[in-house]
């Protein structure tokens, strides 16, 4: 199956009921016909943006640039002397 299907498959179930560990959601896509690895499950909620929140997984709020695909990196500055 491939990952953009299975992240979709994330995304909704996320939205449609309380998971709070990557077990649970295993177990969800494993029932909805969506083979997955807990790997494959944790690389795909850090590349969803995915937190948890309350104990459960949940979608970020995001501004018009991350919900249009940029994405903002913020480092410190490194200074040489």
């Amino acid at each position: 199956m491939q990952k953009s299907v299975r992240q979709r498959k994330i995304l909704s179930l996320i939205q449609a009921k309380p998971i709070g560990t990557q077990a649970d959601l295993k177990a969800h896509l494993d029932r909805a016909g969506v083979p997955a690895t807990q790997s494959s499950v944790s690389r795909d909620l850090d590349e969803l943006g995915v937190i948890k929140h309350n104990g459960r997984y949940s979608l970020p709020r995001t501004n018009g640039a991350a919900a249009m695909g940029f994405s903002v990196s913020i480092r410190p500055a490194t200074y040489w002397s």
